[in-house]
């Protein structure tokens, strides 16, 4: 839910401009419609347990006896080998696994999982980038390939500069709600009535938050000085 006409209002959202074909992978007369659309295809993207397309008679190594050009995506939650291979790759539990719910909610509160699927909205982009240099090599005198994605992977590889700072320093990065770990001011602040969303970048843009709030006297204080100062004085700052 919500339906509108009879039509899921998700499905549309992520299913719109496609075209579609409902076979049962399960039957020969199927497999064999796949096999014809595998010979002029370019690329062929599963998302099914590992294994599962072996059973199937869709194994890369099958696939490509038809069609050796074929680009080969496999999306999985964590990967074609290892531990959990064979484990679902639901969005809440790799959030939770791949550091986010531990880095996203108010300090001090339960992990909280973002308000979208990330973790699978991220395993399809990294799928796209993934294929189009696939096909980029294929097409600069490369062949097909098969590309194995982990949704884990995916949402590690989103942790960017958190993940930085923790090899950098060792220290556990936690949640700070709507603010930001290294600028200061950048988030939103609660007036009398309603938040107020700031995000001063940089010192340029923090001498004209000052002065568009008439706070010339404390834009200089030396704890307030530069953004470094800002972040080590940022109790101060809320």
């Amino acid at each position: 839910p919500p339906f509108v006409k009879g039509e899921s209002a998700y499905f549309i959202s992520v299913n719109r401009n496609k075209k579609s074909m409902t076979l049962n992978l399960k039957k020969e007369k199927s497999v064999d419609i796949v096999h014809r659309l595998i010979k002029q295809a370019d690329v062929l993207i599963e998302n099914f347990r590992p294994g599962t397309m072996e059973k199937l008679s869709l194994s890369y190594d099958e696939v490509k006896e038809i069609n050796p050009k074929i680009i080969y995506c496999s999306i999985s939650g964590f990967g074609q080998d290892g531990p959990y291979r064979l484990l679902p790759g639901m969005d809440q539990v790799l959030q939770g696994m791949g550091g986010l719910m531990s880095i996203t909610g108010e300090p001090d509160g339960p992990p909280i999982k973002v308000g979208v699927a990330v973790a699978d909205i991220a395993g399809g982009m990294f799928a796209a980038y993934g294929i189009v240099v696939a096909l980029f090599n294929r097409e600069t005198g490369g062949k097909g390939q098969m590309i194995d994605l982990s949704l884990l992977d995916c949402q590690v590889a989103w942790l960017t500069y958190r993940a930085g700072s923790f090899f950098a320093s060792g220290e556990i990065p936690k949640p700070l709600g709507s603010g930001h770990p290294v600028i200061v001011p950048y988030q939103a602040f609660k007036a009398k009535d309603v938040y107020v969303n700031v995000a001063a970048g940089n010192d340029q843009l923090w001498q004209k938050f000052c002065k568009a709030l008439g706070l010339e006297n404390i834009m200089n204080e030396q704890r307030f000085a530069t953004n470094a100062m800002r972040v080590k004085n940022s109790s101060s700052n809320n």
